[in-house]
């Protein structure tokens, strides 16, 4: 996905996804500005690169989020890309999980994106150019076992990325959503027929060739 912009922010980049993309772009020449709780992964993340900026935020909190990005316009410049990695995956059957850890994952997986989008968006509009990067999982699509509340949160930021999708396609703002795929160990979860198999891969490459 090409970039020629300034400036990156991402949510998340303490760790994984959010982690790996902050470096590229930093690699690249890109100014970056993570957000996220985990202060020691964002130090990781910034290490060996002057061009990384950390900012400890949870992106649940809308209101820290709407000040973080006015702060980081003021100070580094305006936005030209947003990629929203911050998620949390708990694995278990939803009956015996605390339903504080249920809410937890939609308020930072969904709530975050909101939150972010809605601090994001706004000056990108304004100004007419832009990038914001959306994840979302094959578990929006196919609930995964053990993964009812992530996939719940996927399902809906699906929804809200496809919903945002529309009103910025006469503008020069960009609204991609990725959606990464499940990855099963298929001995230890559960032992798919033949059949049941082929039937997923045909149903995957179909959403695929609709979309």
């Amino acid at each position: 996905m090409a970039f020629t912009g300034q400036l990156a922010v991402i949510t998340g980049g303490g760790s994984g996804v959010g982690q790996t993309w902050a470096r590229q772009l930093a690699a690249d020449g890109v100014i970056v500005a993570l957000l996220d709780v985990n202060t020691e992964g964002m130090e990781a993340t910034a290490s060996g690169f002057e061009t990384i900026h950390t900012f400890e935020v949870d992106i649940i909190d809308a209101g820290a989020v709407s000040a973080v990005f006015s702060t980081i316009e003021t100070t580094l410049g305006p936005v030209d890309r947003v990629v929203n990695a911050a998620a949390i995956m708990p694995f278990g059957r939803l009956v015996d999980e605390d339903p504080r850890v249920t809410n937890k994952v939609m308020s930072v997986n969904y709530g975050g994106l909101v939150n972010v989008a809605t601090a994001a968006l706004p000056p990108m509009l304004e100004r007419g150019y832009g990038d914001f990067i959306s994840f979302s999982s094959m578990t929006g699509i196919i609930p995964g076992l053990l993964m009812g509340a992530y996939a719940s949160s996927k399902a809906a930021v699906q929804h809200y990325s496809e919903g945002d999708i529309l009103p910025l396609k006469d503008v020069f703002v960009s609204f991609f959503f990725v959606s990464i795929g499940m990855f099963f160990n298929f001995d230890v979860l559960f032992d798919y027929t033949g059949e049941v198999f082929l039937l997923l891969l045909v149903f995957l490459f179909g959403k695929g060739l609709i979309a």
